[in-house]
């Protein structure tokens, strides 16, 4: 006689363990820590070349957009830079370097803006000027 209950009608068998649900897992995970590797490497490439290359003016610190979300719990922000090129006015959220947000006075820094001649509003942040 088996000690096994009987499986109701209806009911969802239930499921065994799978080796290959860990590596499929494990993977997954490594290709997307991979892509965002690529991708913000890909960005501080950019901004490199932009410093080297680029051309250069000042810029100033406007606003500061909050980096929390569900998987940070830091307390700084992402600052969005204003500069002119030739009389025209252009704005970028610096996602490479952030500010404290506890220090109110980070509004109102300015910084050298290193920026692609051929596209002004491409954009990176050099050193701080005060």
């Amino acid at each position: 006689m088996s000690t096994r209950s009987p499986r109701r009608r209806g009911a969802t068998p239930r499921r065994r363990f799978e080796p290959w649900h860990v590596v499929l897992g494990v993977a997954i995970a490594l290709v997307i820590v991979m892509a965002v590797g690529f991708y913000v490497n890909g960005q501080r490439d950019r901004a490199a070349e932009l410093i080297e290359t680029g051309g250069s003016t000042e810029g100033v610190s406007i606003s500061c957009a909050d980096t929390k979300d569900r998987f940070s719990h830091d307390n700084h922000c992402f600052p969005t830079w204003r500069y002119e090129v030739d009389g025209r006015r252009y704005e970028f959220e610096d996602r490479l370097n952030t500010f404290d947000r506890d220090e109110e006075e980070e509004i109102g820094r300015h910084a050298a803006i290193h920026y692609d001649r051929a596209h002004p509003d491409q954009a990176a942040r050099g050193e701080l000027l005060d």
